[in-house]
Parts: structure tokens; sequence; C-alpha cells
């Protein structure tokens, strides 16, 4: 009798549960947590890139910017006179590499769009993006001072034998003679290569080094040796201070201390001393002394250190 009535109370609980989940079914829903949000979809765009002189922040005209994603080149297009670009083609949020060029002068940026970056112009949308390109310089190496502190132009000659010292150490005067330029750093997202600003010493006749810190052999033979040092962008800028009211002068100098103890008697090495821009050193060194297809050279100086 127990049996038959607990199976009968089994039943009437069944029902009145199976009435209440029909009734108000959100009795029964099962609460794991607040709904996840899912993220905003943001449209495809066309791009509005707009490039500055990063020296005077004056906008850039003329300037090419060539659009990739990874390696892959996915459009170039060129500033107009305002100094912005508009791209034909449109594009996902993400992350983008620019790379900038106008006559010898080069730029990379990595761009990443997103909402924060979309504006709109009459009934256009795009994603805007404000990049900055540091115009080349022209640097010269005016002279060098020998360990006594006499000038040598370019051309002229140290005698290690009458001057009494083997490992003279040499002083190289490097500056940027234009208004309103410098130098930067740039990487090919194509090959990969970082380069940067670098004066190349090339020793022809015999192969010697250079002791002073600073300095890389990138390459040696028994004939030659090339040395390469790296000088910081940033120091190579001229321009005028607004704030002090002066110029100031992209100015450094190098010191170059050279082991020529195997520099015999009536033996003569030829010194060529190359200032470098968007010069990869790693390059060199892979490929015997050879320079990377973005290197542009300014005028060389050379001297003769003779035995």
């Amino acid at each position: 009798m127990n049996l038959k009535r607990a199976a009968a109370v089994g039943v009437v609980l069944a029902l009145v549960a199976l009435l209440l989940f029909i009734m108000y079914p959100e009795i029964f829903t099962l609460s794991i947590g607040p709904e996840e949000e899912k993220p905003e979809a943001l449209p495809k765009l066309k791009l509005k890139i707009a490039v500055k002189n990063a020296i005077t922040d004056n906008w850039y005209s003329g300037v090419s910017v060539t659009i990739y994603s990874g390696s892959e080149k996915l459009e170039a297009v060129t500033t107009d006179t305002s100094g912005v670009a508009y791209t034909v083609s449109y594009y996902d949020p993400g992350t983008y590499t620019l790379v900038l060029s106008v006559g010898n002068t080069k730029a990379s940026a990595t761009i990443t769009v997103g909402k924060e970056d979309i504006i709109k112009e009459g009934e256009t949308e795009y994603y805007f993006k404000t990049v900055s390109i540091v115009p080349l310089g022209t640097f010269e190496i005016p002279y060098i001072l020998d360990p006594d502190a006499n000038k040598i132009t370019s051309g002229g000659s140290y005698n290690v034998t009458a001057a009494g010292k083997t490992k003279p150490t040499f002083t190289l005067y490097l500056n940027n003679t234009a208004e309103n330029t410098g130098a930067s750093t740039f990487v090919n997202p194509v090959t990969g290569r970082t380069t940067g600003f670098y004066v190349v010493v090339e020793f022809n006749g015999k192969p010697l080094s250079i002791t002073s810190s600073g300095w890389t052999l990138v390459y040696s033979d028994s004939l030659k040796s090339i040395w390469v040092y790296h000088v910081d962008e940033s120091k190579l800028w001229t321009y005028y201070d607004e704030k002090n009211e002066q110029w100031v002068i992209g100015l450094v100098t190098i010191t170059m201390q050279v082991d020529a103890s195997t520099v015999t008697s009536g033996s003569t090495v030829t010194v060529t001393i190359t200032p470098y821009a968007y010069l990869d050193p790693n390059y060199m060194k892979d490929n015997a002394g050879k320079v990377n297809s973005e290197a542009v050279a300014f005028t060389s100086f050379t001297l003769s250190i003779e035995g």
C-alpha cells in the first residue's frame, strides 16, 4: 500500500513539474554567468594616410606610400599637396606595414587600424592614420684629425714611420649640411633587413684593423678589410630650434685607432671612408662586403697610410 501511495505521489509531482515548466519555463533556465558580448563587427574601409615631416612637423607631399600585409604588397599611393593619400582598395581592421619613399628618403611604419581610427568625410568613412618621415640629409667628412690634431683633407696621407706611431688614432668629423633633414632607420618588409646610418672604412693593400670601440669587421681577405661604425641617427639632424632660437647642426665625431704595425717602409695602404644611409652590416657580412640595395652612399673621404 505504501509503495502504491509513493508511486501516486511521484506521478503527481511529475505532472506538477511538467505543468510549471510549460507555464514558467524561465524557472528551469540554468544561469551559468553573464552572457558574453559579441565583438562589434567592423567594416572594410579605405585608408586615409597623412604624412608629416618628422623634423618640421609640416605635411609632406609627393611621398609614395606602399602598403604591405606581412611581406605581401597590397597597394601603392602618393600623398597630394596636403600630405594626404587615399587608398583605392578597402581594408579590414588590423595591422599593416607602410613603406614611405621620396627621392633617396625611406621610412617604414607599422599601423594598426580599428574602431577608434574611423573618420567620416562627407558620406565616406575611412580608417585614418598619421605617420612621419625624416628627410634624408647630405653628409660629408670635411676632414679628419691625425694623432697630433693636424687636419688632413681628403686625398691626404699619414706616414707612420715618420710619425713614429704604428697605431695612430684619427678623429673623423661627419656632418649634415642640409637644413631640416636628418637620418633614420628603415626596415624592409619584403627582405626583413633592418638598416641604419653607418660609416664604412675600407683598407686596400693590407687588411688593417681598427681597435677603437664601436667598430665591427664585416669582411677581410689577404688584401683588404672592411669595417663599419653605427652612428646614432638622431644626432645627424640639422634643423632650427625655435625654442632656443638657434640652428642645431647634425655633427658627430668618431674615434678610429688603426693598427698599422704591418705597414712596412715604402708600402702604402689606401683608406676609403664612406658614410651610408640605410645600410645593413649583416648583409655585408653575408655577401663579401657588398652593400644592400637600399643603401645610399655619400661622398667618400680617402687617406693614404704610408710606411
